[in-house]
């Protein structure tokens, strides 16, 4: 994963109703998170969502600066770890439904 995709994990992380199960759809059907952040409804249901995640996005998401959320966290000095990452716990990777990311 591109740091741009983590950028906009990150922001996805940040609307209610946006689960593991809609973060995996979207990252298979889209070129990019950056490319799912910015579809519109129709795409979104394509992706396989939920009608309730798509509600959720197209809703929330104009709230939502995910380069200052971004910011944010680099300030703060949190880093995001997804599970293909050395930093993720074997041990977590094993369990059903793992995270798709953790903050560190």
């Amino acid at each position: 994963m591109n740091d741009t995709d983590l950028i906009y994990l990150n922001a996805f992380n940040h609307i209610s109703g946006v689960g593991i199960r809609s973060l995996a759809r979207m990252q298979k059907h889209f070129h990019s998170l950056k490319d799912a952040w910015r579809a519109g409804e129709a795409e979104l249901n394509a992706a396989g969502l939920r009608e309730s995640a798509v509600l959720a996005i197209v809703t929330q998401r104009a709230a939502i600066d995910p380069d200052k959320k971004w910011t944010l966290l680099e300030k703060s000095g949190i880093t995001l770890i997804t599970r293909t990452h050395a930093m993720y716990p074997p041990i977590l990777a094993e369990i059903p439904h793992a995270p798709f990311f953790i903050y560190g």
